[in-house]
């Protein structure tokens, strides 16, 4: 087999999008497929690198795909340059013949020039570890918490999220995870911050014409939120989306684990919904990093339980 790997080009997306649609159309049972359009979604993204965006050509035909987008990441306090390999596919026809090994291995060697010290991803557990993921390493999800807003007022007001509240999103973010044991960073762009899916909202909750927090939701029973920034006043904020958005003053959310509270009045928190599972998964890929080794050897050790995080809101469009 004569294979190709280079960095795709303008001319190749038509061809992305076809080969990631055939790929993925028989793994998910619903008929939308999120992984066309997360491929274009991450090309607007800021740090976008076509470099780091490979193909697989055989015969003059592209027959696989990979995508890794640098992120700014936490790993124990401390800002790493990281990634998020998101997805790989390979033609149906041409898979078990090695494109998706060779597609892996040179996207990481291109990672590695470039000074990526890590790279994350929701993948399949059977796979991904032959190229040094490690399991079990991220969770998701939240605490399942029931609120009961004051009825007497609702001071705030709320908006779509725009450009100009990026600097405080940055600064409010900073404020309330920069010392995380594992987190995605925000960047400096409104695309990371706006949900990129219908089935979901971000916004911006006011006092007056000040922000006083930040949330993306879902549209489902309990409200999934799938992040949160608040200044002060969480179950006023949570009461106005409640009042807003389902005309009661008592609900239920499943908040990120970061930003749920342990108690406050107003506030009973009723379960953890944090999944930690074999798919989700670490690669080191500067592996002379003291610092993301410190913290993969120590969730391994079970001394770290696994951080929970939240991906930016382009990848609502694969919830």
């Amino acid at each position: 087999m004569n294979l190709t790997i280079r960095p795709e080009t303008p001319d190749d997306y038509a061809a992305i999008a076809a080969l990631n649609y055939e790929a993925f159309v028989k793994w998910h049972p619903a008929g939308f497929k999120a992984e066309p359009l997360l491929v274009d979604l991450l090309r607007h993204h800021p740090l976008y690198d076509p470099d780091l965006s490979l193909v697989a050509v055989c015969e003059g035909h592209i027959v696989g795909h990979v995508m890794l987008t640098p992120w700014p990441l936490v790993v124990l306090g401390t800002q790493q340059r990281g990634a998020i390999l998101a997805p790989l596919c390979v033609a149906p026809r041409a898979q078990g013949q090695g494109i998706g090994r060779a597609l892996v291995e040179r996207v990481h060697e291109v990672g590695r020039q470039k000074g990526l010290a890590l790279s994350l991803l929701c993948g399949h557990p059977d796979y991904y570890p032959r190229f040094g993921y490690r399991q079990r390493m991220f969770s998701l999800g939240g605490v399942r918490v029931s609120v009961t807003a004051d009825d007497s007022s609702d001071p705030y007001s709320d908006r779509p999220v725009l450009a100009a509240d990026v600097p405080w999103l940055a600064a409010r973010w900073r404020q309330q995870c920069s010392e995380d044991a594992l987190a995605i960073a925000p960047v400096e762009d409104v695309t990371a911050w706006y949900s990129h899916a219908p089935a979901c909202d971000a916004l911006m909750v006011l006092h007056g014409e000040h922000p006083v927090g930040y949330v993306r939701l879902g549209r489902s029973h309990p409200v999934t939120v799938k992040a949160l920034l608040v200044a002060d006043d969480l179950v006023g904020v949570l009461g106005h989306l409640l009042r807003g958005r389902h005309q009661r003053s008592t609900g239920e959310f499943i908040l990120p684990a970061d930003a749920a509270p342990r108690e406050a009045t107003g506030v009973t928190v009723l379960a953890s919904d944090v999944a930690t599972a074999e798919a989700f998964m670490i690669c080191i890929l500067e592996e002379g990093n003291a610092v993301v080794q410190r913290y993969c050897q120590r969730v391994q050790a079970g001394e770290l339980d696994p951080a929970a995080i939240s991906f930016p809101g382009m990848f609502d469009i694969d919830a």
